[in-house]
């Protein structure tokens, strides 16, 4: 008779035990997921995410971007370009907005083995849309020959490499 009340107990426990965890998680009404961030500009060129420019020292040479503004009211961002392993002799570099006249000349800023170079203001609020941009490298006959690398990125202002850069110049056309 123990027997049976020892085997109906433990039948029991485990009929409430599998009735608790079965209830529980349909009463707790909880859902989960996932959240995918991504940038709030984004930079593209032609023909995918790289590119290869090529020319002889003494020539100059253009790439076209387009930058998109996903969010209204976007302030503080730049767009930071990487030069790997230049120390930025022989190398200027102009950026014009398609849309508007003139063009900015961007001076390097040398970290390290590195030259950097910095397009936007942080202090500019920029709304959604896209415009379309023109980054053109010029080239001094004492250029050593060799492939340059070159990464761009949008970043925060105060993330910047650079501490402190010179204002780019404004040349009208």
């Amino acid at each position: 008779m123990n027997k049976k009340f020892l085997i109906f107990g433990a039948l029991a426990f485990f009929a409430v035990a599998l009735v608790t965890a079965l209830v529980i998680p349909y009463l707790s009404n909880t859902i989960s997921g996932d959240i995918e961030v991504s940038s709030p500009v984004t930079i593209s060129i032609e023909g995918g995410e790289t590119y290869t420019l090529s020319l002889f020292a003494g020539q100059s040479v253009t790439a076209e971007t387009l930058t998109t503004v996903h969010v209204d009211g976007l302030t503080g961002h730049i767009a930071e370009n990487k030069i790997s392993n230049f120390d930025g002799e022989g190398l200027s570099v102009e950026f014009r907005v398609v849309a508007y006249p003139g063009v900015f000349q961007l001076p390097l800023c040398i970290v390290g083995d590195d030259a950097y170079f910095y397009i936007g203001d942080p202090t500019e609020v920029l709304d959604e849309g896209s415009f379309t941009s023109e980054t053109t490298f010029i080239t001094e006959i004492g250029l050593e020959p060799g492939v340059y690398e070159v990464e761009s990125q949008v970043i925060l202002y105060s993330e910047a490499e650079c501490s402190s850069f010179p204002a780019p110049i404004f040349v009208a056309d």
